[in-house]
């Protein structure tokens, strides 16, 4: 199970931010598991804050859309909303 969440965590800049911090695995037995701990525990703290931040971003867009005036909210054939260029710097900050 360890290996499949690192192995399902493709985020390039996670594996190499680990490889920053962590190094190389070791070649002795003990801090080798060590370094298996620290990196199962990272790539859990890395998943855990790409879900929740993305769950965070996604709800004040949707309180955004929800306040903004409704004649500057355009929407396509597949219901995606779209706003004026106006609000583009209130989104950004």
């Amino acid at each position: 199970m360890q290996e499949d969440l690192v192995k399902l965590c493709s985020d390039e800049l996670a594996h190499s931010k680990f490889k920053q911090l962590y190094g190389e695995k070791p070649s002795e037995k003990i801090p080798a598991r060590k370094w298996e701990l620290e990196r199962l525990a990272f790539f859990l703290a890395w998943d855990i804050a790409i879900r929740v931040t993305k769950q965070r971003v996604e709800e004040e867009i949707k309180n955004f859309f929800d306040t903004v005036y409704t004649e500057e909210v355009y929407t396509n054939s597949k219901g995606e909303k779209f706003i004026s260029t106006r609000y583009i710097k209130e989104l950004r900050v």
